[in-house]
């Protein structure tokens, strides 16, 4: 049986002959200037802006402008490679359903596991953890759209867009869905969540490959945070009165269960990284170029050093 018959679990068939269609050209310096743009400068630069104007970005009207604003300003510095970027073969490319499923099956037991580990572990990390409840009528139309729409594209455009085929040029496809995943976990920086969201990092990353398409990536972005703002849109449950305080529901989780949990999410992610085989026929061919540019160093850096202070003082 030949190499690319053995990992076709799910199968992906393309629907169109997208040979002709050329790889992307955005050099490596350039894709790590999306990076530094996107994880430090408009979040720093626009969040001060909008304190100084008084709105409050922890509103769902706040968090909804701000992700419009950020969404338009990416997309403008994106323009001198804009042509070149949406000509390739993963925006050219239709989703995969059935890599879709298969994503989203993986990714419900993977979070559900490593959220049991963090449970077991750092419970107190989870309040850290944002979660915009709703004010108004208008938020149950304002948080969907914005983290269930903007958020995916925006954050699919830089990571499975830009990075994962410039880092498979300097790279190797398997290299860049390590890096990439690991990227897109470290910049939101509060612990809880990358150690929760990793396994979906690196299934997006991996259903983009096997599939071939940024589509994939963005439609199960979508789902799954969709699925986020309504349960933020769900409200909490009320405290219980006793004759001696109050009963809240209790997610304690024994450390045992924690380890099954994570047990269970690399496990997941394994099957993931070893039985989806890969569409993107990607060659490294860029030995010039370097990955630790002073925009990627900036990144990894303040995120590390973010992620490390609230472990540290992990105080809400």
């Amino acid at each position: 049986m030949a190499d690319s018959e053995q990992h076709t679990f799910p199968p992906s068939y393309p629907e169109k002959d997208l040979s002709e269609v050329a790889p992307s050209t955005i050099p490596i310096a350039s894709a790590n200037h999306y990076l530094l743009l996107f994880a430090l400068v408009l979040p720093f630069a626009l969040t001060s802006i909008f304190e100084f104007l008084n709105q409050d970005i922890n509103q769902v009207m706040g968090l909804f402008q701000l992700k419009m604003l950020s969404f338009g300003i990416l997309l403008i510095c994106l323009k001198p490679y804009a042509k070149s970027l949406f000509q390739t073969a993963r925006f050219k490319q239709t989703p995969s359903l059935k890599t879709i499923l298969w994503a989203l099956l993986y990714n419900m037991f993977a979070v559900a596991g490593t959220n049991l580990f963090v449970r077991a572990f750092f419970p107190e990390w989870l309040e850290l953890a944002p979660n915009f409840g709703p004010s108004s009528s208008l938020d149950y139309l304002l948080l969907p759209i914005a983290l269930a729409i903007i958020v995916p594209l925006e954050e699919e455009l830089v990571f499975r867009g830009i990075l994962l085929s410039s880092y498979e040029r300097l790279f190797s496809p398997r290299k860049a869905f390590f890096v990439v995943s690991a990227l897109f976990a470290m910049v939101h920086v509060i612990p809880a969540q990358v150690l929760i969201i990793l396994p979906t990092c690196f299934i997006i990353t991996r259903a983009v490959q096997v599939s071939n398409s940024i589509w994939t990536g963005v439609l199960i972005h979508m789902i799954i945070n969709g699925l986020a703002s309504v349960a933020m849109l769900i409200p909490a449950p009320e405290e219980v009165p006793l004759s001696e305080g109050t009963l809240t529901p209790d997610f304690s989780v024994s450390p045992m269960v924690g380890i099954l949990g994570l047990l269970l999410s690399i496990n997941i992610i394994w099957i993931a990284y070893r039985k989806w085989g890969l569409a993107s026929t990607e060659k490294p061919n860029n030995p010039k170029e370097l990955f630790w540019t002073m925009s990627s160093i900036t990144v990894v850096g303040f995120c590390t050093v973010g992620i490390i202070g609230l472990m540290l003082n992990p105080t809400p």
